[in-house]
C-alpha cells in the first residue's frame, strides 16, 4: 500500500492506494499516532478511492480511527470508496456511524 499524509490548519488528509492488508498495519498505526498528536478538532479526510482491497485488519484499523476521531472531537470522512472497499465500509457503517463520501 502507498499512502501520503498532509496537514493544513483545519484538515488532515490521508491518501491511500493499493491493497490495505495486515502487512500495512504498522504503517497505519503510525498514522493513528499522528492523528492522536495533531488531529484534535480537525477534519480528517481519508481518500480511499485508490484502494482496491481492504482485509479485516484494515477494517479494524479504520474503526479505531473512527473511535479516535470521536475522542478528539474531529470529523472523520472516507472519500471516494469504490468496489470491495465501498462494500466493506458500507457494512461497517451499518453498525457504526462511519462518514462515507462517495
Amino acid at each position: 500500500m502507498k499512502y501520503d499524509v498532509s496537514f493544513t490548519p483545519k484538515v488532515m488528509t490521508i491518501v491511500m492506494e493499493g491493497d490495505f492488508t495486515f502487512q500495512d498495519s504498522y504503517f497505519f498505526q503510525q498514522i493513528l499516532k499522528a492523528v492522536k498528536k495533531d488531529g484534535a478538532g480537525k477534519e480528517i479526510r481519508v481518500h480511499v478511492g485508490g484502494l482496491h482491497f481492504v482485509d479485516s485488519t484494515a477494517l479494524h484499523l479504520f474503526m479505531l480511527a473512527h473511535d479516535l476521531s470521536k475522542q478528539l472531537h474531529s470529523c472523520l470522512f472516507f472519500d471516494e470508496p469504490k468496489g470491495q472497499v465501498l462494500l466493506t465500509l458500507n457494512e461497517a457503517a451499518r453498525c457504526n456511524a462511519l462518514n462515507i463520501a462517495a
